[in-house]
């Protein structure tokens, strides 16, 4: 990679105790993931779930999920007349809708899956909900919420760390440890899956000798991609179209909009020193130095040369100079 260097301005803009009354210190919650839904950003995690609608003024609408004791919030659908969440908590994993009249989340269904968390996003055949941090990647589709069996259902080796699906029905799915079995617990390699038929069936489309950590849609058939050793890549249902390698850490959160590509690099050691890499189109990437309180879960651009950057407990904002 080639590097030109340039500052950031980072602001703290939320922490966690500011917008959540912590009351139960052995469920203490976590950020996990951000997302940006028909114009609203939300973060989710471990007894988290917050919205704003620019990304600097947030909202706390767990409202009646406390009630189950721990939760982990791991999806968010939301269409204009429409609003759900995926939720584990006691009670298994279920889909949950927003009721605006009663100012609270309502079960829809249940959801026969093991993982602690699972991806989620509508396609022709149907609602296609994809196991996430687990051994085995679960794929799973149903074609309404009143329907009791799921149309189908298949299995990926390996633990997905992204997902998307075009409403052609072309998808990708990014896995690491792909070998993994009770007798080999290597986290690499990782591969990149590809469907034409709305996830019912893949193929393995790139092997790579890395644990990815992180992916994010950059257009319908297209894919940025990170993992550990400083790997960054692009890639499509032909496979590994760019590829970059970049010292000094691992590639921890990525994100696209339009013509701009973001990622963050962390180092190994404590405390953490972080780099941004950026770049607008088939240019080149610009490094920006940056520091921040924790370990990064998450990054979402929210504007031209402005993102969120999330870690377990902090919300901050950062803008390109």
């Amino acid at each position: 990679m080639t590097f030109s260097i340039n500052s950031v301005k980072t602001e703290r803009i939320c922490s966690l105790p500011e917008v959540i009354w912590i009351e139960d210190r052995e469920h203490f919650p976590a950020i996990m993931s951000v997302a940006l839904q028909s114009s609203t950003f939300w973060v989710l995690g471990r007894q988290v779930l917050l919205r704003s609608q620019d990304g600097i003024n947030w909202q706390n609408v767990t409202a009646n999920l406390r009630r189950e004791g721990s939760f982990l919030v791991s999806s968010v659908l939301q269409e204009e007349a429409d609003l759900r969440i995926f939720s584990r908590s006691r009670s298994g994993m279920r889909c949950y809708r927003w009721n605006e009249w009663d100012s609270a989340w309502e079960v829809l269904f249940s959801v026969s899956i093991a993982s602690p968390g699972l991806f989620a996003t509508w396609t022709e055949s149907g609602l296609v909900m994809v196991a996430k941090d687990n051994p085995e990647t679960e794929v799973i589709c149903r074609e309404s919420d009143t329907e009791d069996r799921p149309r189908w259902c298949c299995i990926l080796p390996g633990s997905a760390i992204h997902i998307q699906i075009s409403p052609s029905g072309i998808g990708l799915c990014a896995l690491w440890g792909i070998n993994r079995s009770p007798s080999n617990c290597d986290s690499s390699p990782s591969a990149i899956y590809s469907t034409n038929d709305n996830g019912q069936n893949w193929r393995m489309v790139a092997k790579m000798e890395t644990m990815l950590l992180a992916g994010a849609s950059h257009d319908q058939d297209t894919a940025l991609i990170g993992g550990t050793g400083g790997v960054l890549g692009l890639v499509d249902k032909g496979g590994l179209q760019e590829l970059w390698e970049e010292d000094g850490g691992d590639i921890v959160a990525v994100d696209t909009d339009g013509s701009q590509q973001i990622a963050i690099i962390e180092s190994d050691h404590e405390p953490a020193i972080h780099r941004f890499l950026f770049r607008e189109g088939s240019g080149k990437w610009t490094q920006y130095m940056a520091r921040f309180d924790d370990r990064v879960q998450c990054i979402k651009l929210v504007a031209l040369g402005e993102c969120i950057v999330c870690t377990r407990q902090v919300i901050y904002r950062c803008q390109f100079k």
